[in-house]
């Protein structure tokens, strides 16, 4: 902030004469008055909150004039904070009288509330006068009654006088300002603005926030302040620590690390070198001497770390006095300590003795208020024990001091502040900001009109097509994003605060109440605060409600779903942090950080070649005849037409800025403008160099330490016209390629799920089980398998299965000289080649990888010795994509195929991770197995393996299953806690968001359980008390069961099981028969086989075919019946209502 001074010397006058010039007494107030000179009153001198501020609550009551180079009167407009050489400026609301009678008026103090420059006036008196120089104005103040409030003067000044001296202005910005505040908890929504902006008002740089409460580390961005926190792991909301960084503060950050709930450190560049920054927050003097050792012990080894170079600032809670003792800290503790040295105070100086820090309020004379940070709920209490700690290198801490005025909650903490003469520097190199086209505009027909009106008209200006490829692309690609700029605009947060003005304004007013001590006002505007906080919040999740409301009846899914989301107060996933280099040592600029993302993918997604490769796929190559039926002419306007409408709405553009809603919406011009495109391309056979291009977003996993950058998933994408043209090619070669397919892959194939694979291991194991015959599985983990394939093997085996050779040709031109870059923020890293594996983002990837792994399974079956049979069917492996499971009724020919199956994956570029690889033993009639080493490394044999998200157990029920399913809804259902409490919502929005958010996580795989009574008394409780949770209905209500599915319209979640089994049962009736699945539903057994003695365990098909029974539908007749899909359907909703 600056200060309007003529000089420094001036400073010093200022602050030692006195400020009123008296005039003899007289009952005239044009003869009789003080003179109010201090240029610092002038409205255009702006001041910094941690300066010398002008203050008038000592002023005596009477009449005043502003004279000298002041000005000459009160301004009449409102005057913004920090003016006038004080904090809360005073002007006066109202005109100047135009004769020489004395008129009442009302002046305001300016606190910053936002839209309210006049909270709380005052009357004061005003009266015109002459003299012999002319007009001039005085005024009976009275004195504000809170420091610091001044009255303003209306800059006038006459150069022309001779002890005018220019002013200059003492720039206090290039300063940064520290503090630390114990805020007590920000769990409340909303709690981050508030906080962020008191920060704002007392222009704090870095501020260490204590007592947050969030768990979980990560980064919030709110009113311009960064917040990065570390809290609690296990949910529990305590403890957690923060620091709540401006702008300048968050460009010079390099890294952080959330060191545990009580420790978070970050290290930020200044202009000299490195600042390490610290926040703390210490246990009670209450807590045990284990607790403060183990914190105190941690704490050290964080010091430890600091580079010795580094400008250390530590802040926080320390719950420590230091007293006013130096013996034997005189490093450490200055002269102007406070209050009785606590255990935790000698603590923390021992702690400082050891790094060499001082306590800074030490080594500021203040006053008592400007001290203690800490008050006691009844007031008796008082003491410091909030400090801000720097090493002894770096003296350049300037000021310490406590600032009563930061309001926030219910906080008993106040907050400290020290003027730190250090100037952060920007560690953020400026990055392209990507454009975000507003596509949500296209659901208004006037702008959905006005695009394609446009797109026709550039279209028709474009006929002449230019000679090359790339120049047809770029004329294309100008034009869509040229007319979705000027007509759609760019996308925009649109982030409301859900805290009015109101509310506002009160907290601003028990600020003042609490400044000038008047309790009862206080307390009586703490109640107000609350009830105004109560009344915002239910208007915010009214308001959201509508929206979910709205969204529902329009049928707006994803609307529906991001409002649901904000109810339930879930947030974003955080920004990605700042990382560290592979060895763990810190990369100080964004510009190394960017370079070890880089190094990371372009490690992980490229991986070696085979070598040697195998002769055998030239030879299926060479053999094989191109498929007739797959046309190889240029795309057809159908072809792209169908390809455009399978594209998704909300997903993100790639390097070219083309979200698909715009090849959606643009009408038939777009879809000749593509033909145009594909038909350039098609000739001459390569593409755009755009299209080769990904963008890679690493995407934290919630697991591991977020500076890692193994512990981040990447999502790439890649250009929308670019999968536009990929989808013509697959649509081509999808149906011949599923055709040669083999029966037992499941992965991205029409028709097929995971389901189908969880239910025919589960009936296998059953049925084999039901005879005690032996079934061993082998689950087999490959590492990064969809980055790993070689792709010229690849263009081998589309060859040997029949696609044309043009075909082949356009698709490896979407693979030759990939490159990709990481994006963080706005800023890229440089980009590096993919020389393997198939893209990600790419609608050709999972069928390319389907043919890799078909490929290795047909080689590994033929040569190994796997497979099982029951009855007259054989059973070899059941794979999902890269999930594959090997089946054996040996352990030994299992171990023997998975070293085939390791082989044959190495020519193809795979390779299997025996660490992830497990074994299982399904027949628990037998002893638990032990396995041999498998190529020299060790295989773990589990009891229980989660196939496809689902748990198999050896003894083949479904007991685990269902609890962990419970367990995982139970969660689900938790989360939506908000929603279910809202009043605001109708029964029908929350059935639907329970039946899709809750029952589908719940029910997955369900079709696959064999449900005992017991399990099926567990799932139905669940469901019954979720539903009265959502009603609203307590046990003490005695609402009945049948009351509550009466109310809500739902059936038992038992009931609805069975509909979906009998649904599955339909499905497989039509599918294939060579499917797995549909052998064994309908499959017998081997003749010679016999049961053991006792009474056999209820099945899988026992319980679907005696509800059949009981809806009259016999052994023999069910697949007649399930052949027509609207009578099985009626029958399967029917089954539901069975007693």
């Amino acid at each position: 902030m600056r200060y309007l001074l003529r000089s420094h010397s001036l400073v010093s006058l200022f602050l030692l004469k006195a400020v009123f010039v008296y005039h003899p007494a007289s009952s005239e107030p044009c003869t009789s008055y003080q003179e109010l000179n201090q240029a610092r009153r002038s409205a255009a001198a702006e001041v910094g909150p941690g300066g010398n501020l002008l203050c008038d609550n000592t002023l005596p009551k009477g009449w005043y004039r502003f004279i000298s180079y002041v000005g000459g009167e009160i301004p009449t407009t409102c005057v913004q904070p920090y003016h006038c050489g004080t904090q809360v400026p005073i002007w006066m609301n109202g005109t100047l009288p135009t004769d020489s009678t004395v008129v009442n008026r009302t002046v305001c103090p300016n606190y910053g509330v936002p839209g309210n420059c006049c909270p709380f006036p005052w009357n004061i008196q005003v009266k015109r006068c002459v003299d012999t120089q002319g007009l001039f104005y005085v005024y009976e103040l009275v004195p504000p009654t809170s420091c610091s409030q001044a009255y303003c003067a209306v800059e006038s000044v006459d150069m022309s006088r001779e002890d005018q001296t220019p002013r200059r202005f003492v720039d206090l910005r290039t300063k940064t300002r520290l503090g630390t505040w114990n805020v007590l908890s920000m769990r409340e929504e909303g709690s981050a603005e508030l906080v962020a902006r008191e920060l704002n008002k007392v222009n704090l740089s870095i501020t260490a926030l204590t007592e947050v409460r969030w768990p979980g580390s990560g980064e919030l961005c709110t009113e311009g302040i960064s917040f990065i926190y570390s809290g609690r792991t296990d949910g529990h909301h305590l403890q957690g620590v923060a620091l709540a960084l401006d702008r300048n503060a968050r460009n010079a950050l390099s890294t952080w690390d959330p060191v545990s709930e009580r420790i978070l450190k970050a290290r930020l560049i200044h202009r000299y070198g490195y600042m390490t920054v610290i926040s703390a927050y210490a246990p009670t003097n209450a807590h045990s001497d284990a607790d403060k050792d183990a914190f105190y012990n941690l704490f050290s080894d964080v010091l430890a770390g600091v580079d010795r170079r580094d400008l250390t600032v530590v802040m926080g809670d320390f719950n420590a006095t230091t007293g006013t003792d130096r013996s034997g800290y005189e490093q450490c503790i200055g002269p102007h300590g406070h209050g009785t040295r606590n255990d935790n105070g000698e603590r923390m100086l021992q702690l400082c003795q050891l790094h060499h820090l001082k306590v800074c309020g030490t080594y500021f004379k203040r006053k008592t208020i400007h001290r203690l940070s800490w008050y006691s709920n009844d007031g008796h209490t008082k003491k410091e024990i909030d400090h801000i700690l720097t090493n002894h290198r770096w003296n350049c801490v300037q000021n310490c001091r406590v600032y009563r005025s930061a309001e926030f909650g219910n906080t008993d903490h106040r907050l400290v502040v020290a003027s730190c003469k250090i100037s952060l520097k920007n560690n953020r190199p400026s990055g392209q900001q990507s454009f975000r086209t507003d596509v949500t505009k296209l659901r208004n027909p006037a702008y959905l009109q006005k695009f394609r009106e446009e797109i026709n008209r550039r279209y028709t200006n474009n006929q002449s097509a230019p000679p090359d490829v790339e120049s047809v692309w770029t004329q294309f690609k100008d034009n869509i994003s040229d007319t979705a700029r000027s007509v759609l605009g760019k996308k925009t947060r649109n982030h409301k605060p859900w805290i009015s003005e109101d509310t506002l304004r009160i907290v601003e007013a028990r600020r003042q109440a609490r400044l000038i001590g008047d309790i009862t006002t206080y307390r009586a505007l703490n109640s107000r605060r609350q009830a105004l906080l109560r009344r915002d919040k239910q208007l915010w999740l009214l308001q959201t409600a509508e929206e979910v409301e709205a969204a529902s009846a329009a049928g707006r899914s994803k609307a529906v779903y991001e409002a649901v989301r904000k109810l339930a107060g879930k947030t974003p996933p955080p920004a990605v942090g700042p990382v560290v280099a592979e060895d763990g040592s810190p990369l100080p600029t964004t510009q190394q950080q960017m370079d070890r993302w880089k190094e990371y993918y372009s490690s992980l997604l490229n991986r070696p070649a085979p070598s040697p490769t195998s002769d055998l796929l030239d030879e299926l190559a060479d053999a094989a005849t191109p498929d007739s039926n797959i046309s190889t002419d240029p795309p057809t306007d159908d072809e792209i037409s169908k390809a455009v409408r399978q594209l998704k709405n909300g997903k993100a553009a790639g390097y070219d800025g083309i979200p698909p809603e715009l090849l959606k919406k643009g009408g038939e011009c777009i879809i000749s403008w593509l033909q145009r495109l594909f038909s350039a391309i098609w000739e001459a056979g390569n593409i755009p160099e755009d299209w080769k291009r990904g963008i890679i977003l690493p995407f934290y996993k919630n697991k591991g330490c977020r500076s890692e950058c193994k512990n981040h998933r990447g999502i790439t994408l890649l250009s929308v016209p670019a999968k536009v043209f990929s989808m013509v090619i697959l649509n081509r070669i999808k149906q011949p390629l599923v055709n040669s397919q083999r029966p037992e892959q499941s992965g991205f194939t029409p028709g097929r799920s995971t389901v189908d694979r969880i239910l025919a291991l589960r009936l296998l194991a059953e049925k084999r089980r039901e005879y005690r015959k032996a079934l061993f599985v082998a689950y087999v983990d490959l590492k990064a398998a969809f980055d790993s394939v070689h792709r010229p093997s690849l263009w081998k085996l589309l060859r040997a299965r029949g696609i044309p050779v043009k075909i082949i040709s356009l698709i490896q031109e979407l693979y030759t000289d990939t490159t990709s870059c990481v994006r963080v923020g706005t800023n890229l890293s440089d980009w590096f080649k993919l020389l393997s594996g198939v893209r990600q983002g790419c609608v050709l990837a999972p069928t390319l990888f389907n043919i890799a792994i078909d490929h290795v399974m047909s080689r590994t079956v033929g040569r190994g010795m796997c497979g099982t049979t029951y009855g007259e069917h054989t059973f070899s492996d059941m794979d999902y994509a890269d999930d594959v499971a090997l089946l054996a009724e040996l352990l030994e020919a299992l171990v023997s195929t998975l070293e085939i199956f390791s082989a044959e994956s190495q020519t193809l570029g795979l390779e299997v991770s025996w660490l992830k690889t497990k074994l299982q033993s399904l027949s628990d009639f037998l002893d638990p197995p032990t396995c041999p080493p498998i190529n020299g490394e060790s295989v773990e044999v589990v009891q229980r393996f989660n196939y496809l998200g689902s748990v198999i157990t050896l003894d083949c029920k479904s007991d685990q299953d269902v609890k962990r399913r419970l367990g995982i809804a139970s969660a689900a259902f938790a989360s939506l806690d908000r929603v279910w409490r809202s009043k605001h919502l109708s029964r029908t929005v929350k059935l639907k968001i329970y039946n899709t958010l809750v029952l589908s996580v719940l029910l997955y795989g369900a079709e696959s359980w064999t449900l005992t009574k017991a399990l099926r008394l567990k799932l139905d409780s669940f469901d019954t008390r979720c539903l009265r949770k959502i009603e609203g209905f307590r046990w003490q209500d005695h609402v009945t069961n049948e009351v509550v599915r009466r109310t809500t319209n739902q059936v038992p979640v038992s009931q609805k099981i069975i509909k979906h089994q009998l649904t599955f049962l339909g499905h497989t009736s039509r599918a294939t028969p060579t499917q797995e699945v549909v052998k064994l539903v309908s499959a017998a057994p081997d003749p010679t086989w016999r049961r053991p003695r006792g009474r056999p365990r209820s099945r899988w098909e026992d319980q679907v075919f005696t509800v059949l029974d009981t809806l009259g539908v016999s052994r023999a007749d069910w697949r007649a019946l399930a052949e027509n899909r609207t009578s099985w359907r009626e029958m399967s909703a029917a089954a539901m209502h069975l007693p």
